[in-house]
């Protein structure tokens, strides 16, 4: 009886992590230069969210402090190390939407690289390029890394964080812990889970790598922990604070819900499959006693985390399960093909022979073609999107913003709900409907436990409110406040935006002059000196 050395795929990264051929080597470079086309081709949507981020990196170039609104010491960014790297972009003249987009590919092209790295520790051979195919391809994670938002950086830091665990290296393990923290505030779930599993190594082992990981991540992350809590008063974001009274979900499973949309339904069979191969590669992993098996205790802890909060479902929120889910379903594809050459293996030396040579690679060349495949055709379906969204929603909602920046009075205050791209455009001072940059709607909001304008408006009573003509018109009828608002404010413009519109009202009762008033005004003072 033959029985073939399958441990060989166990051990091929630790014999040779580092010392790639040629061929891998070039494969990598090709996946690495596909990946960077498909990003740039999706650069040209900029994500709403990503223009808070931007503005605050404004403000600080422009010596108004690391804020929103000038003035008002609010921490309403949840990614403090993206917004500080594209300021120090912008500060050598790289204008902050493309600094941002450029860290994001960047980081994203790293990624695919890492999580070859990563593979190579449980893969053999060109097994370990398929994860790196899968994530190069990903509309979802192109998409993002290349919207202004700092989701490319928040996956590399993740990923490296495990490969740097795998390596056994705490240090580095607890620096870039130390980052993932101060880039976004769920970041501290890998820590914890890391930290869990070297508190486990030390009961058992004696293993003292916990000191060292737990000292790096406290060095990187204290300075700006003390900085904001000396600036803002606390290093917690007020965004989370907002979210929860703003934006939480009325059930408890729906963020499982489209979850489950997303990597089932929409991708139809080829999702079922990935799937069922996700938990089978994630058993292999658990069973060979892998350092890398923590990325599905990750995985779980993440979902399970996002589900309890009742989070938004928002796109961004799903990019970093997407490589480790695919990774272990690759994972999955070789455990089944071992199990079947075992299978083989036990029927006589004859028939391992006839198809070992023949079934490997054919299993290699099927899951390529459908990694790729199914990319190629979600990449598609993104490219046509992001035209229609830049269309629908990004040009009007810069032409507000514009409108707002020339017409609106420069000390006056607009309120409304989507903050980023009207909020980076007008430049005038921001009352935010959702409260992430205005902590005195936060109450407000949470007495409906939902966006509640009626409420903002009458207590604040701005010079310019934006309103959405199904969701802030109708709650504004509903409360019985239409004629008292209709009294005090009057409409000036709208824009369709996608499904609905947004509406533009003005305080009737503001006594100050907009830039076309002042201007008028000097005019006629001129002919009267005249």
């Amino acid at each position: 009886m033959h029985d073939p050395d399958f441990k060989q795929c166990k051990t091929i990264g630790k014999q040779n992590p580092y010392g790639l051929d040629f061929y891998s080597l070039l494969c990598l470079a090709v996946i690495v230069c596909v990946a960077l086309v498909v990003r740039i081709f999706l650069a040209k949507h900029t994500a709403e969210d990503a223009y808070i981020t931007f503005r605050y990196a404004r403000n600080l170039l422009s010596g108004n402090g690391f804020v929103y609104n000038a003035g008002e010491r609010v921490l309403g960014t949840t990614t403090p190390l993206f917004a500080l790297m594209i300021a120090a972009l912008g500060y050598v003249g790289i204008p902050l939407p493309i600094a941002a987009k450029a860290i994001g590919i960047a980081a994203e092209c790293v990624s695919i690289v890492i999580i070859f790295l990563l593979s190579r520790e449980v893969l053999p051979g060109l097994w370990a390029l398929l994860p790196a195919v899968g994530l190069a391809l990903s509309a979802n994670n192109a998409l993002w890394a290349s919207s202004g938002m700092e989701t490319g950086l928040y996956v590399l830091l993740i990923l490296a964080a495990f490969f740097a665990y795998s390596r056994d290296s705490s240090v580095a393990t607890g620096a870039l812990v130390g980052l993932l923290v101060l880039t976004r505030p769920d970041g501290v779930l890998v820590g914890c889970l890391i930290g869990m599993h070297m508190l486990w190594r030390l009961f058992r082992d004696g293993d003292k790598s916990i000191i060292a990981f737990a000292v790096t991540a406290f060095v990187v992350s204290a300075p700006w922990l003390i900085f904001a809590t000396h600036y803002y008063g606390s290093p917690i974001p007020n965004s989370v604070t907002a979210k929860a009274a703003a934006y939480r979900s009325s059930h408890l499973w729906s963020w499982v819900h489209v979850l489950a949309n997303r990597l089932v339904l929409r991708a139809g069979g080829f999702g079922a499959v990935l799937t069922a191969l996700f938990f089978i590669g994630s058993v292999e992993c658990v069973r060979r006693r892998s350092r890398v098996a923590l990325g599905t205790g990750w995985l779980f802890i993440y979902v399970f985390a996002f589900t309890l909060s009742r989070a938004a479902t928002h796109g961004w929120y799903f990019a970093p399960i997407l490589p480790l889910y695919i990774l272990f379903g690759v994972i999955g594809v070789h455990a089944l093909l071992q199990l079947g050459l075992r299978a083989l293996s036990r029927k006589g030396r004859r028939a391992y022979d006839l198809v070992a040579d023949r079934l490997a690679p054919a299993a290699l060349v099927v899951t390529f073609l459908c990694v790729t495949g199914f990319g190629i055709l979600s990449i598609r379906s993104r490219l046509a999107e992001v035209d229609r969204i830049r269309s629908s929603t990004w040009q009007p909602r810069k032409e507000i913003g514009e409108w707002l920046r020339k017409h609106a009075e420069s000390d006056a205050t607009v309120c409304l709900e989507p903050i980023g791209i009207i909020g980076w455009f007008s430049r005038r001072r921001i009352l935010d409907e959702g409260g992430l940059v205005s902590p005195q709607v936060i109450p407000l909001n949470a007495r409906i436990g939902g966006l509640n304008g009626p409420a903002i408006v009458r207590e604040f009573e701005p010079d310019y409110y934006v309103a959405w003509s199904k969701w802030d018109m109708s709650l504004m009828k509903r409360h019985d406040n239409w004629e008292w608002f209709c009294s005090r404010y009057k409409r000036v413009a709208s824009w369709q935006v996608g499904s609905q519109e947004l509406i533009l009202w003005r305080n009737a009762s503001s006594t100050k002059e907009s830039p076309a008033q002042l201007r008028a005004k000097k005019k006629r003072s001129k002919l009267r000196r005249d």
